[in-house]
């Protein structure tokens, strides 16, 4: 083979070579990329299914699952990468709605032992239904800050207080205590207790509350039955979470409870026979404790109104009275 045959030969397997280098190189690079893409779509398709995971809207929950859920939307491409960041834009913006209306909320309840732990609840809550678990507990605590009974509220408190350990911190506890004169001092009181509890460790806090409501339960005018059940519930609270789903259920039968044996007490005696059957209609239908409440309060209105009748007449038969005696002279 002559040295110009080689040549031709060498100079052929150097050109396929760079041939099948460069294909190479440039399946290597768009391979590359179409890895990237995927890459990056699949962390899109990751992150929108957490945030239909948290929503609570029904509407924006749906229009996730129907994103998910259609083939055409499988794989990345450039338009399916501008969609799902539209669609997680407007699911991620519903639930920063819906998260400041929770926040909203939360900042109504009085305990600032509470709000602290239900916001930093909030803030690492992943599921739609723990979500609106905190949004329900939040709506039943400004309810039940409507109605306490005092008696009741003051029970907690010392068994609250036997369990503080610092004897100084014990004894200006029972001090404010025995001077307080009305609910919201009693709820602040009980309040810096609990931190108290807190920080001497989160065990102690639980065992003392669970003990307090024990004891509060006890002391009430509620059914044996109700008592057992409450009282196991309690028992069987294991965190904070669970214990402030429980405290609250407990709170809700006491509240209702004594706002139901006041509203009878009142109901019985009643004059007017129509306001009368209109009051205890309310009072069969009542379910929670705004019912009981709006109940009571249109009964203590009556009744101020019926007051003010009375005193009105009085002044007018005395003002008759005195025109007759007038007339006579």
């Amino acid at each position: 083979m002559n040295k110009r045959k080689q040549k031709r030969i060498f100079l052929g397997f150097s050109i396929l070579a760079f041939l099948v280098s460069s294909a190479t190189a440039i399946w290597t690079i768009w391979n590359t990329k179409d890895n990237k893409n995927f890459s990056e779509y699949e962390k899109l398709i990751q992150e929108l299914k957490k945030e239909k995971n948290l929503v609570l809207s029904p509407e924006h929950k749906k229009k996730a699952e129907d994103f998910l859920n259609n083939p055409r939307y499988k794989n990345s491409s450039k338009e399916n990468i501008e969609k799902i960041k539209k669609v997680i834009k407007e699911i991620k913006d519903q639930n920063n709605k819906e998260n400041k209306e929770i926040i909203d909320l939360i900042s109504k309840v009085k305990s600032d032992f509470k709000k602290k732990k239900l916001n930093a609840k909030l803030s690492n809550v992943k599921m739609s239904n723990d979500k609106q678990n905190i949004k329900d507990n939040v709506t039943k605590l400004i309810d039940i800050e409507l109605a306490k009974n005092p008696d009741l509220e003051k029970i907690e408190a010392k068994e609250l207080i036997k369990r503080i350990k610092n004897s100084n911190k014990k004894k200006d506890f029972e001090t404010k205590l025995a001077s307080i004169k009305n609910l919201n001092d009693l709820g602040l009181l009980i309040d810096n207790v609990e931190k108290e509890l807190e920080n001497q460790s989160p065990n102690d806090y639980l065992s003392a509350k669970k003990e307090a409501l024990k004891t509060k339960i006890a002391a009430s005018s509620l059914e044996a039955k109700k008592k057992t059940n409450l009282t196991n519930l309690i028992n069987n609270s294991s965190d904070f979470s669970s214990l402030l789903d429980n405290e609250i259920k407990a709170n809700i039968e006491l509240i209702k409870d004594g706002l139901k044996k006041e509203i009878k007490d009142k109901i019985d005696r009643l004059k007017d026979n129509d306001f009368k059957r209109s009051v205890q209609n309310s009072l069969n239908k009542a379910k929670n404790i705004k019912d009981y409440y709006d109940i009571l309060n249109k009964i203590n209105e009556y009744e101020f109104n019926s007051k003010k009748a009375d005193a009105i007449k009085s002044l007018d038969d005395l003002s008759d009275q005195d025109k007759k005696n007038d007339f006579i002279r």
